[in-house]
This record gives structure tokens, C-alpha cells and sequence, in this order.
């Protein structure tokens, strides 16, 4: 947490470490808690199992429902951030953990939606930063070796490990553009989304962090 949220948002300088620490403890909890909690709610005739039970019968939704939970916190702290941009980590804290009771329901929500899926624009401005000496499809034996060790050392930047040999087979002989958004896809692909969704999105998640940079800017001169 402190890596991607208070990377973006940083605390007042004055801000002691402990307290930092001490934030993070709290809101880490309370994401747990909710995440737990949801678990039992959708499960009810698991509610008797202990939660280390709980997450190991169903890891993959709880994996979903951490994702969840993160892109709730992001979005909850972003629109603080808006409306306060002069309150200290305490203050903001307090506002922000009774809204991470519990989670938001997502259905009938576009699986892109809001602040919190500007990630995907990042990875993909990283993916395409990463990419800039990548040579054109050829079949020349040496040229394909430089894409795929580029490909490769792209992705596990993005992804923290190496690509499936199916995967990389397939990506040799993408074009640049369309290779940053497959990167991009797969390295966060708990939310699913499609390298073509992400291709017609483009223009929106940029005129989001457009605004979200508006609205830092302005809260760096009040």
C-alpha cells in the first residue's frame, strides 16, 4: 500500500513514519475485514469456517474480491483527495475507513470504470516505454531473438514473471501498439480485460488522468 497508493498520494511531509505505518495497518485491516466479510455473505454455508478456511476453499474469488477491494480504497481516497486536498493522513483516514466497511457492488458496472482502473494506462505507457527499441517483424532468426528477449524482460518488468511460451509465441509478431496492450492485459488480469477493450479505452483513461492531474495541481497551490 504504501508503494501504490502513497506513492501517488503522499502524506504531509511533517508526517511521522510510525503513524504512516500505523495508517496502513488500520486500512489494511479493514479491506480484510471486508473481503472476509463478503466471502461469508456470498457463502453462508461456509460461515462456520475459519477465514485462513474460507480463503483457502475459494481463492480465486477472494483473489477477485482483493482486487475489488484495492480499486474501492483508490477510488474512495482519490475523491477525498478532491474534496480535501489540505487533510492530514489522520483526517483523511478517518473519513475514508468507514466507507471500506463494505464493498461496493460492482454488477452492471463496466469492468472499466472509474480512477481506479488508470493502471491500465500506466502499464501500458510503461509497456510502450519498454518496447521503444523493439526491431519490426522480421524472420530473420536474430531479429526474432531481440524481440522475444525485449518481450520477455518487458513483461516480467510488468508482471513479475516471464510470459507462457503459448503467449510469447503468439506476441512475436505484434506491432508495437498492439504489444503494449497485451502487456498491459496480462499483467493485471484479474479484472479480464481484453487487449481490444483496452485499445478503444485508451482516450478515456487518458482524459481521466488528465483530470486527476488537474485536480492534484490544484490541490498542491491552495
Amino acid at each position: 500500500m504504501r508503494d501504490w497508493l502513497f506513492r501517488a498520494f503522499p502524506p504531509p511531509p511533517d508526517t511521522p513514519d510510525a503513524l504512516t505505518k500505523a495508517v496502513i495497518a488500520r486500512l489494511v485491516a479493514a479491506l480484510a475485514d471486508a473481503v472476509i466479510g463478503k466471502l461469508r455473505r456470498r457463502y453462508r454455508r461456509d460461515t462456520v469456517r475459519t477465514e485462513a478456511a474460507l480463503l483457502r476453499t475459494y481463492p480465486g474469488q477472494a483473489g477477485a474480491l482483493v482486487e475489488q477491494a484495492c480499486d474501492h480504497l483508490l477510488d474512495c481516497w482519490i475523491a477525498d483527495c478532491q474534496r480535501h486536498p489540505r487533510a492530514s493522513l489522520v483526517e483523511r483516514a478517518q473519513r475514508i475507513l468507514p466507507k471500506l466497511a463494505r464493498l461496493p457492488n460492482r454488477r452492471g458496472r463496466p469492468i472499466l470504470d472509474g480512477w481506479s482502473r488508470l493502471r491500465y494506462l500506466v502499464a501500458h505507457a510503461d509497456a510502450r516505454r519498454w518496447l521503444t527499441s523493439l526491431p519490426r517483424v522480421s524472420h530473420y532468426s536474430g531479429q526474432r531473438k531481440i524481440r522475444e528477449d525485449l518481450i520477455v524482460r518487458a513483461f516480467q518488468r510488468l508482471a513479475g514473471r516471464p510470459p507462457s511460451p503459448a503467449l510469447l509465441a503468439r506476441w512475436l509478431d505484434e506491432s508495437r501498439s498492439r504489444l503494449a496492450c497485451e502487456l498491459a492485459c496480462w499483467s493485471l488480469p484479474m479484472a479480464k480485460v481484453e487487449p481490444g477493450r483496452l485499445r478503444r479505452l485508451l482516450p478515456h483513461l487518458r482524459r481521466l488522468a488528465r483530470e486527476l492531474d488537474r485536480a492534484l495541481a490544484r490541490s498542491q497551490v491552495l
